[in-house]
Protein backbone atom coordinates (compact mmCIF):
# COMPACT_ATOMS: atom_id res chain seq x y z
CA UNK A 1 0.00 0.00 0.00
CA UNK A 2 1.07 3.75 -0.90
CA UNK A 3 -0.17 6.72 -0.25
CA UNK A 4 -0.83 7.44 -3.66
CA UNK A 5 -2.97 3.87 -4.51
CA UNK A 6 -7.06 4.72 -4.87
CA UNK A 7 -8.88 4.30 -1.87
CA UNK A 8 -6.15 3.51 0.81
CA UNK A 9 -4.98 7.44 0.80
CA UNK A 10 -7.33 8.10 3.49
CA UNK A 11 -6.49 5.73 6.17
CA UNK A 12 -2.68 6.72 6.05
CA UNK A 13 -3.44 10.37 5.58
CA UNK A 14 -5.25 9.67 9.11
CA UNK A 15 -2.50 7.56 10.52
CA UNK A 16 -0.43 10.63 9.90
CA UNK A 17 -2.87 13.01 11.42
CA UNK A 18 -2.77 10.74 14.36
CA UNK A 19 1.18 10.39 15.08
CA UNK A 20 1.16 14.34 15.14
CA UNK A 21 -1.80 14.43 17.68
CA UNK A 22 -0.52 11.45 19.83
CA UNK A 23 3.09 12.34 19.38
CA UNK A 24 2.51 16.46 20.74
CA UNK A 25 -0.39 15.88 22.62
CA UNK A 26 0.16 18.04 25.20
CA UNK A 27 2.14 21.08 23.54
CA UNK A 28 -0.85 21.27 20.90
CA UNK A 29 -3.62 20.74 24.84
CA UNK A 30 -1.74 24.17 25.49
CA UNK A 31 -2.28 25.90 22.13
CA UNK A 32 -5.66 24.98 22.08
CA UNK A 33 -6.57 26.09 25.63
CA UNK A 34 -6.83 22.96 27.34
CA UNK A 35 -9.15 20.82 25.06
CA UNK A 36 -7.52 17.49 25.75
CA UNK A 37 -6.75 16.43 22.16
CA UNK A 38 -5.05 13.16 22.98
CA UNK A 39 -8.81 11.16 23.35
CA UNK A 40 -9.72 12.57 19.64
CA UNK A 41 -5.83 10.62 18.65
CA UNK A 42 -7.02 7.71 20.76
CA UNK A 43 -10.49 7.18 18.49
CA UNK A 44 -8.41 7.39 15.69
CA UNK A 45 -5.82 4.48 16.71
CA UNK A 46 -9.05 2.74 17.28
CA UNK A 47 -10.79 3.33 14.16
CA UNK A 48 -7.53 2.57 11.73
CA UNK A 49 -7.16 -0.55 13.86
CA UNK A 50 -10.98 -1.63 13.15
CA UNK A 51 -10.04 -0.76 9.22
CA UNK A 52 -6.80 -2.50 9.04
CA UNK A 53 -8.47 -5.52 10.48
CA UNK A 54 -11.81 -5.28 7.77
CA UNK A 55 -9.75 -4.76 5.18
CA UNK A 56 -6.53 -7.27 5.45
CA UNK A 57 -8.43 -9.65 7.64
CA UNK A 58 -7.71 -10.44 11.31
CA UNK A 59 -4.99 -13.03 10.15
CA UNK A 60 -3.06 -9.91 9.47
CA UNK A 61 -1.57 -9.80 12.80
CA UNK A 62 -0.96 -13.31 13.37
CA UNK A 63 2.02 -12.30 10.18
CA UNK A 64 5.39 -13.01 11.40
CA UNK A 65 5.97 -8.81 11.83
CA UNK A 66 3.22 -8.65 14.74
CA UNK A 67 2.84 -12.68 16.00
CA UNK A 68 5.47 -11.99 18.63
CA UNK A 69 3.80 -8.66 19.69
CA UNK A 70 0.38 -10.57 19.78
CA UNK A 71 1.85 -13.19 22.02
CA UNK A 72 3.74 -11.01 24.34
CA UNK A 73 0.40 -8.52 24.84
CA UNK A 74 -1.43 -11.82 25.52
CA UNK A 75 1.19 -12.94 28.30
CA UNK A 76 1.47 -10.00 29.39
CA UNK A 77 -2.57 -9.22 30.01
CA UNK A 78 -3.15 -13.09 31.08
CA UNK A 79 -0.52 -11.93 34.11
CA UNK A 80 -2.39 -8.88 34.91
CA UNK A 81 -5.88 -10.82 34.69
CA UNK A 82 -4.94 -13.43 37.38
CA UNK A 83 -3.51 -11.11 39.66
CA UNK A 84 -7.08 -8.98 39.18
CA UNK A 85 -9.23 -12.49 39.83
CA UNK A 86 -7.31 -13.41 42.97
CA UNK A 87 -6.85 -9.39 44.45
CA UNK A 88 -10.06 -7.91 43.06
CA UNK A 89 -9.00 -4.42 42.13
CA UNK A 90 -12.78 -4.16 40.95
CA UNK A 91 -13.75 -4.55 37.07
CA UNK A 92 -13.72 -0.27 36.52
CA UNK A 93 -10.31 -0.35 38.10
CA UNK A 94 -9.11 -3.68 36.20
CA UNK A 95 -10.73 -1.67 32.60
CA UNK A 96 -8.71 1.28 33.44
CA UNK A 97 -5.84 -0.55 33.71
CA UNK A 98 -6.35 -2.34 30.06
CA UNK A 99 -6.58 0.59 28.67
CA UNK A 100 -3.60 2.48 29.75
CA UNK A 101 -1.15 -0.03 27.88
CA UNK A 102 -3.92 -0.79 24.78
CA UNK A 103 -4.02 2.32 23.71
CA UNK A 104 -0.11 2.43 22.74
CA UNK A 105 -0.13 -1.47 21.87
CA UNK A 106 -3.51 -0.46 18.92
CA UNK A 107 -1.19 2.75 18.32
CA UNK A 108 1.93 0.19 17.48
CA UNK A 109 -0.13 -2.23 15.19
CA UNK A 110 -1.38 0.58 13.45
CA UNK A 111 1.49 1.77 12.60
CA UNK A 112 3.35 -1.57 11.13
CA UNK A 113 -0.65 -2.80 9.64
CA UNK A 114 -0.83 0.82 7.59
CA UNK A 115 2.47 2.03 7.11
CA UNK A 116 5.45 0.92 4.85
CA UNK A 117 9.02 1.41 3.76
CA UNK A 118 8.07 4.03 1.11
CA UNK A 119 6.33 6.10 4.12
CA UNK A 120 9.81 6.52 5.95
CA UNK A 121 11.11 9.48 4.22
CA UNK A 122 8.13 11.26 4.30
CA UNK A 123 8.27 10.69 8.43
CA UNK A 124 11.76 11.23 8.81
CA UNK A 125 11.12 14.70 6.83
CA UNK A 126 8.32 15.48 9.15
CA UNK A 127 10.88 14.38 12.15
CA UNK A 128 13.09 16.40 11.04
CA UNK A 129 10.65 19.41 10.75
CA UNK A 130 9.46 18.59 14.06
CA UNK A 131 12.96 18.60 15.70
CA UNK A 132 13.60 22.08 14.14
CA UNK A 133 10.64 23.48 15.14
CA UNK A 134 11.05 22.01 18.78
CA UNK A 135 14.67 23.28 19.15
CA UNK A 136 13.33 26.74 17.95
CA UNK A 137 10.81 26.76 20.77
CA UNK A 138 12.85 25.59 23.35
CA UNK A 139 15.19 28.79 22.59
CA UNK A 140 12.75 30.99 22.63
CA UNK A 141 11.25 29.65 25.77
CA UNK A 142 14.54 29.96 27.58
CA UNK A 143 15.78 32.66 26.38
CA UNK A 144 12.53 35.17 26.32
CA UNK A 145 10.07 33.02 28.96
CA UNK A 146 13.13 32.38 31.25
CA UNK A 147 11.39 28.64 31.27
CA UNK A 148 14.05 26.08 32.98
CA UNK A 149 14.42 22.51 34.37
CA UNK A 150 11.18 19.86 33.58
CA UNK A 151 9.27 22.72 31.89
CA UNK A 152 11.78 23.64 29.27
CA UNK A 153 9.77 20.84 26.88
CA UNK A 154 9.73 23.13 23.68
CA UNK A 155 7.50 21.51 21.08
CA UNK A 156 5.48 19.40 23.77
CA UNK A 157 4.54 22.13 25.98
CA UNK A 158 5.65 23.91 29.06
CA UNK A 159 2.94 23.87 31.44
CA UNK A 160 3.72 19.84 32.89
CA UNK A 161 7.13 19.69 35.00
CA UNK A 162 7.86 16.14 33.22
CA UNK A 163 10.67 16.24 30.38
CA UNK A 164 9.71 12.62 29.61
CA UNK A 165 8.90 13.34 26.02
CA UNK A 166 11.98 15.29 25.62
CA UNK A 167 13.92 12.61 26.92
CA UNK A 168 11.72 10.02 24.71
CA UNK A 169 13.07 12.42 21.70
CA UNK A 170 16.29 12.75 22.35
CA UNK A 171 16.45 8.72 22.59
CA UNK A 172 14.68 8.40 19.21
CA UNK A 173 17.17 11.17 17.30
CA UNK A 174 20.09 9.33 18.88
CA UNK A 175 18.97 6.03 17.38
CA UNK A 176 18.13 7.37 14.12
CA UNK A 177 21.38 10.04 13.80
CA UNK A 178 23.32 6.97 14.68
CA UNK A 179 21.73 4.61 12.27
CA UNK A 180 22.29 7.32 9.85
CA UNK A 181 26.03 7.21 10.34
CA UNK A 182 26.01 3.15 10.36
CA UNK A 183 24.65 3.01 6.70
CA UNK A 184 26.62 6.04 5.77
CA UNK A 185 23.64 8.19 4.50
CA UNK A 186 24.46 11.12 7.28
CA UNK A 187 27.95 12.94 6.93
CA UNK A 188 29.99 13.57 9.69
CA UNK A 189 29.24 17.14 9.79
CA UNK A 190 24.99 16.74 9.51
CA UNK A 191 25.59 14.09 12.85
CA UNK A 192 27.66 16.85 14.92
CA UNK A 193 25.33 19.39 14.24
CA UNK A 194 22.39 16.98 15.23
CA UNK A 195 24.47 16.17 18.45
CA UNK A 196 25.03 19.89 19.17
CA UNK A 197 21.25 20.42 19.38
CA UNK A 198 20.39 17.66 21.33
CA UNK A 199 23.40 18.20 23.69
CA UNK A 200 22.73 21.96 24.06
CA UNK A 201 19.07 21.13 24.54
CA UNK A 202 19.90 17.91 27.62
CA UNK A 203 22.11 20.81 29.19
CA UNK A 204 19.01 23.58 29.14
CA UNK A 205 16.50 20.72 30.31
CA UNK A 206 18.83 19.15 32.72
CA UNK A 207 18.37 15.73 31.18
CA UNK A 208 21.38 14.35 33.10
CA UNK A 209 20.73 10.71 31.82
CA UNK A 210 20.97 11.12 28.15
CA UNK A 211 24.82 11.90 28.71
CA UNK A 212 24.97 8.93 29.85
CA UNK A 213 23.20 6.92 27.63
CA UNK A 214 24.17 8.36 24.33
CA UNK A 215 28.11 7.18 25.56
CA UNK A 216 26.23 3.45 25.41
CA UNK A 217 24.94 4.24 22.31
CA UNK A 218 27.93 5.59 20.48
CA UNK A 219 29.82 2.54 21.70
CA UNK A 220 27.20 0.35 20.33
CA UNK A 221 27.39 2.22 17.43
CA UNK A 222 32.03 2.13 17.50
CA UNK A 223 31.33 -2.03 17.58
CA UNK A 224 28.81 -2.54 15.54
CA UNK A 225 30.69 -0.43 13.06
CA UNK A 226 34.30 -0.83 13.64
CA UNK A 227 34.35 3.14 12.06
CA UNK A 228 37.95 3.85 13.57
CA UNK A 229 38.98 6.62 10.85
CA UNK A 230 35.48 8.30 11.13
CA UNK A 231 35.48 7.89 15.36
CA UNK A 232 39.23 9.66 15.44
CA UNK A 233 37.10 12.85 14.04
CA UNK A 234 33.82 12.50 16.38
CA UNK A 235 35.22 11.67 19.53
CA UNK A 236 37.06 15.32 20.19
CA UNK A 237 34.30 16.93 18.96
CA UNK A 238 31.82 15.20 20.94
CA UNK A 239 33.85 15.46 24.26
CA UNK A 240 34.53 18.71 23.48
CA UNK A 241 30.76 19.59 23.19
CA UNK A 242 29.88 16.94 26.06
CA UNK A 243 32.48 19.40 28.51
CA UNK A 244 30.87 22.26 27.60
CA UNK A 245 27.44 21.66 28.36
CA UNK A 246 27.94 19.81 31.37
CA UNK A 247 29.64 23.29 32.50
CA UNK A 248 26.77 25.11 31.55
CA UNK A 249 24.77 23.08 33.27
CA UNK A 250 26.43 23.19 36.57
CA UNK A 251 26.40 27.03 36.15
CA UNK A 252 22.60 26.86 35.82
CA UNK A 253 21.49 23.92 38.26
CA UNK A 254 24.45 23.58 40.62
CA UNK A 255 22.91 20.33 42.24
CA UNK A 256 23.95 18.42 39.08
CA UNK A 257 27.73 20.00 39.09
CA UNK A 258 30.46 17.38 38.69
CA UNK A 259 27.67 14.55 37.85
CA UNK A 260 29.10 13.10 35.24
CA UNK A 261 31.25 9.88 36.28
CA UNK A 262 30.18 6.64 38.53
CA UNK A 263 29.18 8.52 41.10
CA UNK A 264 26.76 10.67 39.07
CA UNK A 265 25.23 7.78 37.92
CA UNK A 266 24.76 6.45 40.69
CA UNK A 267 22.82 9.28 41.96
CA UNK A 268 20.57 9.45 38.78
CA UNK A 269 19.96 6.02 39.71
CA UNK A 270 19.01 6.71 43.43
CA UNK A 271 16.69 9.88 43.02
CA UNK A 272 13.77 10.29 43.56
CA UNK A 273 11.17 12.22 40.48
CA UNK A 274 10.10 14.44 43.36
CA UNK A 275 13.02 15.56 45.22
CA UNK A 276 11.04 17.53 47.42
CA UNK A 277 9.40 13.93 48.71
CA UNK A 278 11.18 12.46 51.62
CA UNK A 279 9.20 9.29 51.18
CA UNK A 280 9.85 9.10 47.55
CA UNK A 281 11.51 6.01 45.94
CA UNK A 282 14.05 5.73 43.58
CA UNK A 283 14.99 4.43 39.90
CA UNK A 284 17.15 1.53 41.55
CA UNK A 285 14.36 0.97 44.51
CA UNK A 286 11.57 0.12 42.41
CA UNK A 287 11.79 -3.18 43.03
CA UNK A 288 12.51 -3.67 46.32
CA UNK A 289 10.89 -0.47 47.59
CA UNK A 290 7.48 -1.67 46.35
CA UNK A 291 7.72 -5.59 47.84
CA UNK A 292 6.02 -4.39 51.00
CA UNK A 293 3.52 -1.93 49.73
CA UNK A 294 2.33 -4.77 47.93
CA UNK A 295 2.17 -7.42 50.10
CA UNK A 296 0.51 -5.29 52.85
CA UNK A 297 -2.05 -4.90 50.15
CA UNK A 298 -2.47 -8.11 49.26
CA UNK A 299 -3.17 -8.90 52.81
CA UNK A 300 -5.84 -6.22 53.41
CA UNK A 301 -7.32 -7.88 49.97
CA UNK A 302 -6.79 -11.93 51.12
CA UNK A 303 -6.69 -11.62 54.84
CA UNK A 304 -3.32 -13.08 54.76
CA UNK A 305 0.13 -12.80 53.61
CA UNK A 306 -0.42 -13.88 50.45
CA UNK A 307 3.05 -14.30 48.71
CA UNK A 308 0.94 -14.96 45.30
CA UNK A 309 1.14 -11.11 44.59
CA UNK A 310 5.16 -10.96 43.84
CA UNK A 311 4.40 -13.55 41.28
CA UNK A 312 1.53 -12.49 39.55
CA UNK A 313 0.72 -8.68 40.92
CA UNK A 314 -2.06 -7.54 42.28
CA UNK A 315 -4.08 -6.89 38.74
CA UNK A 316 -3.99 -4.49 35.93
CA UNK A 317 -4.85 -1.28 37.20
CA UNK A 318 -4.64 -1.91 40.71
CA UNK A 319 -1.55 0.33 40.77
CA UNK A 320 -3.54 3.35 38.17
CA UNK A 321 -4.54 6.87 38.50
CA UNK A 322 -6.24 9.68 36.90
CA UNK A 323 -7.19 12.88 37.06
CA UNK A 324 -10.89 11.53 37.85
CA UNK A 325 -11.18 10.77 41.56
CA UNK A 326 -13.31 7.88 40.76
CA UNK A 327 -10.67 6.14 38.54
CA UNK A 328 -7.94 6.43 41.14
CA UNK A 329 -6.94 2.72 42.54
CA UNK A 330 -6.95 2.16 46.35
CA UNK A 331 -3.48 1.22 46.20
CA UNK A 332 -2.25 4.73 44.75
CA UNK A 333 -4.98 6.22 47.15
CA UNK A 334 -3.16 4.30 50.01
CA UNK A 335 0.60 4.60 48.58
CA UNK A 336 1.00 7.50 46.33
CA UNK A 337 3.19 9.29 48.97
CA UNK A 338 5.70 6.73 47.63
CA UNK A 339 6.10 8.46 44.33
CA UNK A 340 6.01 4.82 42.61
CA UNK A 341 3.75 6.54 39.81
CA UNK A 342 6.92 7.98 38.31
CA UNK A 343 7.81 4.31 37.24
CA UNK A 344 7.39 2.08 34.37
CA UNK A 345 8.73 -1.01 36.37
CA UNK A 346 7.16 -0.43 39.42
CA UNK A 347 3.57 -0.41 37.62
CA UNK A 348 4.57 -3.78 36.26
CA UNK A 349 5.48 -4.89 39.60
CA UNK A 350 2.87 -3.90 41.41
CA UNK A 351 0.04 -4.91 38.84
CA UNK A 352 1.75 -8.04 37.11
CA UNK A 353 4.43 -9.02 39.44
CA UNK A 354 7.73 -10.55 38.69
CA UNK A 355 6.28 -12.38 35.93
CA UNK A 356 4.97 -9.38 34.21
CA UNK A 357 8.56 -7.42 34.51
CA UNK A 358 10.15 -10.63 32.85
CA UNK A 359 7.38 -10.78 30.09
CA UNK A 360 7.39 -7.11 29.46
CA UNK A 361 11.28 -6.76 29.41
CA UNK A 362 11.24 -9.79 27.27
CA UNK A 363 10.00 -8.25 24.22
CA UNK A 364 13.17 -5.65 24.16
CA UNK A 365 15.87 -8.69 24.59
CA UNK A 366 13.92 -10.42 21.70
CA UNK A 367 14.74 -7.46 19.36
CA UNK A 368 17.88 -6.93 20.54
CA UNK A 369 18.64 -10.83 19.63
CA UNK A 370 16.56 -10.52 15.93
CA UNK A 371 18.65 -7.22 15.48
CA UNK A 372 21.42 -8.68 16.15
CA UNK A 373 20.86 -11.95 14.03
CA UNK A 374 19.69 -9.50 10.92
CA UNK A 375 23.43 -7.54 11.36
CA UNK A 376 25.24 -11.05 10.74
CA UNK A 377 23.09 -11.23 7.57
CA UNK A 378 24.49 -7.73 6.72
CA UNK A 379 20.96 -6.45 6.94
CA UNK A 380 22.01 -2.96 7.65
CA UNK A 381 18.26 -1.97 9.11
CA UNK A 382 19.04 -4.29 12.12
CA UNK A 383 21.16 -2.13 13.48
CA UNK A 384 18.41 0.45 14.25
CA UNK A 385 16.56 -2.38 15.59
CA UNK A 386 19.08 -2.90 18.12
CA UNK A 387 19.70 0.38 19.06
CA UNK A 388 15.83 0.84 19.96
CA UNK A 389 15.83 -2.00 21.69
CA UNK A 390 18.12 -0.50 23.93
CA UNK A 391 16.24 2.93 24.24
CA UNK A 392 13.21 0.79 25.15
CA UNK A 393 14.86 -1.22 28.06
CA UNK A 394 16.31 1.93 29.46
CA UNK A 395 13.14 3.81 29.08
CA UNK A 396 11.88 0.80 31.02
CA UNK A 397 13.86 1.60 33.80
CA UNK A 398 14.27 5.37 33.98
CA UNK A 399 10.49 6.63 33.84
CA UNK A 400 7.16 5.98 33.24
CA UNK A 401 7.18 7.01 29.95
CA UNK A 402 5.97 3.93 27.91
CA UNK A 403 2.58 4.04 29.55
CA UNK A 404 1.72 7.45 29.55
CA UNK A 405 0.81 10.01 26.93
CA UNK A 406 4.47 10.91 26.54
CA UNK A 407 5.10 7.36 25.46
CA UNK A 408 3.66 7.68 22.22
CA UNK A 409 6.35 9.08 20.27
CA UNK A 410 8.56 5.68 21.24
CA UNK A 411 5.41 3.54 20.36
CA UNK A 412 5.46 5.33 16.63
CA UNK A 413 8.96 5.01 16.41
CA UNK A 414 9.28 1.02 17.23
CA UNK A 415 5.99 0.59 14.73
CA UNK A 416 8.67 2.36 12.29
CA UNK A 417 11.43 0.10 13.20
CA UNK A 418 9.54 -2.68 12.33
CA UNK A 419 8.22 -1.73 9.01
CA UNK A 420 11.92 -0.92 7.95
CA UNK A 421 13.43 -4.48 8.91
CA UNK A 422 10.71 -5.79 6.94
CA UNK A 423 11.02 -7.18 3.70
CA UNK A 424 9.48 -6.28 0.55
CA UNK A 425 8.17 -9.77 -0.44
CA UNK A 426 6.28 -10.41 2.81
CA UNK A 427 5.48 -9.32 5.99
CA UNK A 428 8.85 -11.19 7.86
CA UNK A 429 11.19 -9.46 9.72
CA UNK A 430 14.35 -9.71 8.33
CA UNK A 431 16.54 -12.15 10.47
Amino acid sequence: MRVGDKGEKLPKYLLFITIVILSFSQGLKEILFGIPIVHLGNLFCVVLFAWALATKGPKRILEQDLKPFVIWITAFTLIGTVGAIIFTPGLVTYLWGLRTYFRMFLLLFDCVMILEKEDMDLLFMGFNVAIVIHFIATLIEFFFFNIRWDYLNGIFGVKMADSSSLHALLLINSCVILYKLYKREMPVLLFLVHMAWMTCNAAMSEIRAWFFEIVALFLIYLVASFDLKRTIILIPVLVAMAAVAIVVMGKMYPYTDHFFGPSGFWSIMGEAHDATNYHAIGRKDQIGAMTGPILDFAKEKTGAANKLAIVTGLGLGSADYSTKSWLQSDFYLKNERLGYASFLLCFLYIETGIAGVIVFSSMWIYLLVIGIAGMKKKHPEAFLMVLTAIAFLITTLYNQTLRTNYGYIMWIFLGTVIVLNRSKEDEKIIV
